[in-house]
């Protein structure tokens, strides 16, 4: 369950580092998944995995969380909160949605090694 938080808290810093002027559906299926899987990132160096295959697989996880999440994303569009406020409320949803699915979908790849159980040994930059 730790590992699961530390990944969330991981996507939600790349996302936030994200221009806030990126929205929408383009954003989480082609930036975030980039952003994500660039190389020495969590996501490429504690899997066996290229950048190309990566941001692939996150893509399809990308659509897969912006569907299953379509009530709470209309919800919180819904509010009358500023709109970088509920920008970040979606990319944390979408974000560790994304990363989550990741996690469990290619467990089977992930490299067995300190650096990728320890938050504290992760590339954020």
């Amino acid at each position: 369950m730790k590992l699961m938080k530390a990944i969330r808290l991981f996507c939600l810093f790349i996302m936030l580092s994200t221009s806030a002027g990126q929205a929408g559906e383009e954003l989480y299926t082609n930036v975030l998944p980039d952003l994500l899987c660039e190389a020495n990132k969590y996501f490429t160096s504690c899997f066996e995995t290229s950048p190309q295959q990566c941001s692939k697989l996150m893509k399809g996880f990308a659509e897969q969380c912006l569907n299953s999440n379509q009530k709470f994303i209309e919800k919180i569009q819904a509010k009358k909160d500023s709109i970088s406020k509920k920008q970040i409320a979606i990319r944390i949803k979408i974000g560790s949605c994304m990363g989550e699915l990741y996690e469990k979908k290619q467990m089977h790849i992930k490299v067995d090694s300190k650096k990728c159980f320890s938050e504290k040994e992760w590339n954020y930059l």
